[in-house]
């Protein structure tokens, strides 16, 4: 069977982008995350790169995992700044008879 060049080519681009997010994890920095700057092909992927895909696959799931663990480790530490801030609840009659 004859090889698309577009399945290489998709594998390689989404290999960089995920060595690209896996740095800006552990960085702590997701600022500016990258693009997949490729287009999955159309069709299925041809047997001799199964196993590539695969394994590219696993790694984007083990990537999607930890970007998973690190907005909850965000949102936790956000909690808990809130937790020690209280604010008093904003009223606007509170403000005005601060004024006068």
């Amino acid at each position: 069977m004859e090889q698309s060049p577009e399945w290489p080519e998709y594998l390689d681009a989404l290999e960089v982008y995920l060595q690209q997010v896996v740095r800006m994890l552990s960085k702590k920095s997701l600022s500016t995350v990258p693009s997949l700057r490729a287009t999955q092909p159309c069709g299925p992927v041809p047997p001799e790169l199964s196993d590539r895909a695969a394994a590219l696959l696993g790694e984007s799931q083990r990537v999607e995992a930890s970007i998973a663990s690190w907005i909850e480790d965000v949102l936790a530490s956000m909690r808990s700044i809130s937790s020690r801030r209280r604010l008093e609840p904003y009223s606007p009659s509170g403000l005005v008879n601060s004024l006068l």
